[in-house]
């Protein structure tokens, strides 16, 4: 992105939870009936509630993903999942490889490969 700053750096979880707030203010709801979050959703979800816990009324979660370092390594660093979508899985590891100087050593942290490439000053990266 040209804007890393915005796109990468300033995407965080309490400036979500500040976009929802703002949301909820701009659109002049005093209280939300129902905070709905999936996955990684949940995750923001319950962000907001505790930062917010009188603008909420109900919480309703699906799927919970806390970002744990275990849910982490399970999902994107040990392909947790590549039983249940193992083409998705082969393609994630195969662009580190296909566009890695060391893949023996990226392979070990395939997400710090991955944000090396989303911050590289490399445009084709």
């Amino acid at each position: 992105a040209e804007d890393l700053q915005g796109s990468l750096i300033e995407n965080n979880t309490p400036k979500l939870v500040e976009d929802i707030e703002k949301l909820r203010e701009h659109l002049k709801v005093d209280k939300w009936g129902m905070v709905l979050g999936g996955s990684w959703g949940s995750t923001l979800a319950l962000a907001y509630a505790e930062a917010h816990p009188a603008k909420v009324r109900t919480l309703l979660l699906r799927g919970v993903f806390l970002f744990e370092p275990e849910e982490v390594d399970y999902l994107f660093a040990k392909g947790g999942t590549q039983g249940q979508h193992p083409a998705a899985w082969a393609a994630y590891c195969n662009y580190i490889r296909d566009t890695s100087d060391d893949f023996e050593s990226e392979r070990q942290n395939l997400l710090g490969a991955y944000w090396k490439r989303l911050t590289s000053d490399d445009a084709a990266t």
